[in-house]
């Protein structure tokens, strides 16, 4: 009970520091962008800055409410082999085995992931670039009527994401 309950506390202090720390990341990014000229902004488009706002403060946010992870998770392993050594005797070594046969694999996954992730930024980065140059000119837009077009267009880009969201969820 009382493990719980530290353990809920922990993870609530994680979750604290893992959202300042993404509002840390949002201010300063914000803060440089207040910066920069408009030559340097020629090289970076709005949807790459939304990236960073919403998918890098995020990846920042997660990091820290898993930190404690790092340190932990050995200790936890070696603890919890010594308890299955006592428990089962040798046999533990096949399970030590298996986990070690699972690390490629692993690694195989993440590496699906990681690049399904970067498609799916891509993806965004294109879309948010579209609408933001929609919103840029909806005057013009609204004239001339072509409010259906770019609404398939855009639903089209969407569409697209949701492919690359999907493959993402087969493979986790």
């Amino acid at each position: 009970c009382m493990a719980s309950a530290l353990a809920i506390r922990y993870d609530v202090m994680q979750v604290h520091n893992g959202v300042r720390a993404r509002t840390a990341v949002a201010v300063a990014v914000y803060k440089h962008s207040l910066k920069l000229t408009s030559a340097a902004r020629q090289g970076v488009s709005s949807g790459e800055v939304v990236n960073l706002f919403s998918n890098d403060a995020l990846k920042v946010e997660m990091f820290m409410k898993f930190m404690g992870f790092i340190f932990v998770a050995p200790i936890q392993i070696g603890l919890c082999l010594f308890l299955i050594y006592g428990q089962v005797g040798d046999a533990m070594w096949v399970g030590l085995g298996f986990m070690f046969f699972l690390i490629p694999i692993q690694g195989v996954v993440f590496g699906v992931i990681f690049g399904s992730q970067k498609a799916f930024v891509k993806q965004t980065d294109k879309r948010v670039n579209i609408m933001n140059e929609l919103l840029m000119g909806i005057r013009i837009v609204k004239y001339y009527g072509w409010e259906n077009a770019f609404k398939g267009f855009v639903k089209t880009l969407r569409a697209k994401e949701l492919v690359i969201l999907t493959k993402m969820a087969y493979v986790i």
